[in-house]
């Protein structure tokens, strides 16, 4: 494009051929594309990204042009069936299949004048329905579009001489010219005219293997090298009794862990051997909190379920202690127990600082999110071994905790939780309290973000170049975000072909986490939505309970409604964080959690106010 020469993205003219790959392609970034910071040049260096062979299931194709564009006619917010239409101006299509794929279009509010900066380069993103598939071949067609002052939006002259076939005397022009009459010839078989074309290109999604691979092996081998036994073992560091009004027993220490971290300090890196395949480093000890409520410390009460807890956004394990975590141990009987989710954890915000002024220091954030999962998906089994028998997990001469083993997830732990459900051997059954997927979606709808937006715009003053710089941090993300798992969770097919239920409960209006991103995950995860809901979710089908199955559930706390554009409200009127102690929401998942749980309407009709 020539208002920014990285646009249209992702886009396969940042792919080489390598037959050696599932996809037979290598993202290729030359430096050169990198947007410079206020400073001069950036330090980014592209080599992280060359162990990917496509592009992130969860890719926002986005463009750019040099004035507002006039969306007209094109589908709006959540307008999907639009985009299916015979005559919509934009055009998302399976290259593979034929298939358009549902999405709606808008332009980036953000760069308004008075919201963000007073760019006038405006970025214009597809959001599509659901992820899109692995090792996939993508096209994206614009057509019959105009900008706000009336006038046509040109093609560039580069697209130009593509698409009408004017030979020119550019290596990159003429080296894309094959792959753009393929692209052509299948837009054209799908009934849009090549002429009537301002835009379009191709990208190509990256291969379960690259998305997948690492963790997969990581786990694996963990799992084993626990089995055999740890070096070390259980170490308490702390019993408080009566901690709190609900919690009997608060129990601090740490267990051992396999890492495959270089340095566990902030901004290291996963240890790779030649092949670059993960590898051990040693036996490291991970901290972990757990809670015992009340109700399990009286005379005569049996062990309660092990329910390993997914604590929020930068926060750690002591968020078993707050209030929430609390209400729910002790209303439902659950011993909770957690540990910091390395990536996303307090530990971790110096990596956050550190890939706002250089994306790439984002591959120590992705690094450690690999060992962030291994540490919590290995956590229920180390403590069962390692600390089983210390008398402070004991009551009335039996264990506090029986065999059932659940996970919650709340916010954040929703979030990689869903990664957690899909992934985790045993765990069958879990909560994904107010979650999501796709954190690109996420932050531009998100308050939380709103800072870290400052922060970067520091080092980065464009927003366009901001926006280039968040997606392409979201494919290093993409390997444990749960973009990249969420339709192998509910088969278990990365779990041993073990079937993974799911409650998934969203808050309508939450400010921190997007309905947007969480209805993308939903379909992606292709949910049953419960019966009756507050409002129908496009792609889901409605399910009268109670079932033996998974579901998805909104609850309307009276927030008020969220704009529809790309922008993050500036108050928070508490919507996130109400729904996980709602009576309704204890009743429901007292009702999952259970060996033999089901799917329980615990609302009078839909969960609203009334």
């Amino acid at each position: 494009s020539p208002a920014h020469c990285a646009f249209p993205f992702p886009s396969n003219r940042y792919a080489a051929k390598d037959p050696s790959t599932p996809t037979g392609l290598r993202v290729d970034y030359p430096k050169a594309m990198f947007p410079e910071r206020y400073d001069g040049p950036s330090p980014f260096d592209p080599r992280p990204w060359a162990s990917l062979d496509g592009f992130g299931p969860g890719s926002q194709p986005m463009w750019i042009v040099d004035r507002p564009l006039d969306l007209t006619g094109a589908a709006g917010f959540e307008d999907w069936e639009r985009s299916l239409e015979p005559d919509s101006p934009t055009v998302l299509l399976n290259l593979d299949t034929g298939e358009r794929v549902a999405h709606f279009v808008e332009m980036d509010a953000w760069a308004e004048p008075g919201v963000g900066d007073a760019e006038t380069r405006k970025v214009v993103f597809l959001r599509p329905a659901r992820r899109l598939d692995d090792a996939t071949h993508y096209a994206v067609a614009v057509r019959g579009l105009r900008y706000t002052d009336g006038s046509d939006f040109a093609p560039s002259r580069a697209f130009l001489a593509l698409r009408d076939g004017i030979p020119t005397d550019s290596a990159v022009v003429e080296g894309r010219r094959e792959a753009f009459e393929t692209i052509f010839a299948a837009l054209e078989a799908a009934g849009i005219e090549r002429s009537s074309l301002q835009l379009a290109w191709d990208f190509t999604t990256a291969s379960g293997t690259a998305l997948r691979g690492d963790l997969l092996a990581m786990r694996d081998d963990a799992f084993d090298r626990l089995a055999k036994g740890a070096p070390g073992g259980c170490t308490i560091t702390q019993v408080d009794e009566d901690y709190k009004p609900e919690i009997g027993r608060r129990i601090l220490g740490t267990v051992e862990l396999p890492s495959y971290l270089e340095d566990p300090g902030p901004l290291g890196r996963l240890a790779r051997d030649a092949e670059g395949r993960p590898t051990f480093v040693g036996w490291r000890p991970i901290e972990f909190a757990a809670v015992v409520p009340k109700v399990l410390l009286e005379p005569g009460a049996p062990p309660g379920p092990l329910v390993l807890y997914g604590h929020g956004q930068l926060g750690s394990h002591h968020e078993v202690e707050y209030s929430g975590a609390r209400t729910i141990a002790q209303s439902l009987g659950y011993v909770l127990v957690a540990t910091k989710w390395a990536g996303m954890s307090e530990d971790d915000i110096p990596a956050v600082a550190a890939a706002l002024a250089d994306a790439t220091e984002f591959e120590a954030i992705a690094d450690h999110l690999h060992q962030g999962l291994v540490n919590m998906m290995l956590l229920p089994d180390a403590l069962t071994a390692q600390c089983g028998e210390a008398p402070a997990f004991h009551f009335e001469g039996h264990r506090v905790f029986g065999e059932a083993r659940y996970y919650l997830g709340i916010s954040q732990g929703a979030i990689f939780g869903a990664t957690l459900m899909a992934l985790h051997p045993s765990i069958e059954r879990g909560v994904l309290n107010v979650g999501a997927a796709n954190y690109q979606v996420m932050i531009q709808r998100s308050r939380n973000f709103r800072e870290f937006e400052s922060g970067h715009a520091l080092w980065y003053p464009l927003r366009s170049d901001r926006l280039l710089i968040f997606a392409m941090m979201q494919q290093l993300w993409d390997r444990t975000d749960p973009i990249g798992y969420l339709h192998l969770l509910r088969s278990g097919r990365l779990a041993g072909d073990h079937p993974k239920k799911v409650l998934y409960t969203v808050a309508k209006n939450d400010v921190q986490v997007p309905n947007l991103a969480s209805d993308m995950a939903a379909r992606s995860m292709d949910l049953p939505l419960l019966a009756p809901p507050l409002h129908p979710v496009w792609g889901l089908a409605e399910v009268e309970g109670p079932f033996d199955g998974s579901a998805y559930v909104y609850f309307d706390t009276g927030a008020p409604e969220v704009p529809h554009t790309n922008t993050a409200p500036a108050e928070d009127p508490g919507a996130h964080g109400r729904v996980r102690t709602l009576p309704a929401h204890l009743e429901m998942m007292d009702a999952f959690l259970k060996p033999d749980g089901r799917v329980v309407p615990t609302c009078d009709g839909p969960c609203d106010p009334d």
